[in-house]
């Protein structure tokens, strides 16, 4: 990886603040708009912050499959290419998601997180989490936990009509793990003006 271990775990906790934060101030009104495709604002942020949970559960979890994936590039192929259904999968569990947050919202957020992030500080790097696209080192899952979480806390704030960014380091470690994931030569062109990316391009599919 092109990023350290170290920058990773400080992305994951300071992503982490940030949902706790940007929970504690959502009003009720809020969290029933429009959040990403057929995703409400509270189905996105309990799906949002499954980068977390899964983070901790999948490190604990017991092995389900033999083989193992060895970055997060390695790792998105393989989850989806698992089968045609897993984008439909993926949408369904974030509206049981959204119902698990329960009806204080900001408490079980911020729950979720400190768990996530205490049970990640007590791992080592190269501890072997545990997922059914394969067997993969702590940190280079995490660094897909990183883009989980970036990625959706772009898209609650766009819902919410907030200022869209996330922090530098926690931006790096996106770019990076994303572009590893689809074609860089055509992602280089696009970027510096010399070509144009196909119509509804996307890393993650």
């Amino acid at each position: 990886m092109l990023y350290s271990a170290a920058a990773v775990r400080t992305a994951f906790d300071e992503l982490g603040q940030q949902y706790i934060e940007l929970s504690m101030s959502l009003t009720p009104a809020q969290l029933e708009l429009a959040g990403l495709g057929q995703w409400s604002v509270r189905q996105l942020l309990g799906h949002a912050i499954r980068a977390f949970s899964t983070a901790a559960a999948n490190l604990d979890a017991a092995p389900t499959v033999d083989f193992a994936v060895h970055t997060p590039g390695d790792y998105y192929r393989a989850a989806f290419s698992s089968g045609p259904t897993i984008h439909a999968e993926i949408a369904e569990r974030g509206v049981h998601a959204g119902i698990a947050l329960g009806p204080d919202v900001a408490a079980t957020v911020s729950s979720t997180v400190t768990k996530a992030r205490a049970r990640i500080r007590a791992a080592d790097d190269d501890d072997i989490v545990n997922h059914f696209a394969g067997r993969i080192p702590l940190v280079a899952y995490l660094a897909t936990r990183v883009v989980e979480a970036g990625v959706h806390l772009l898209d609650l704030q766009r819902a919410l009509g907030l200022p869209v960014a996330i922090d530098p380091g926690s931006a790096e470690i996106v770019l990076l793990t994303l572009a590893s994931t689809g074609d860089v030569n055509q992602m280089i062109l696009a970027l510096t003006g010399r070509g144009d990316l196909p119509a509804g391009f996307n890393v993650l599919q």
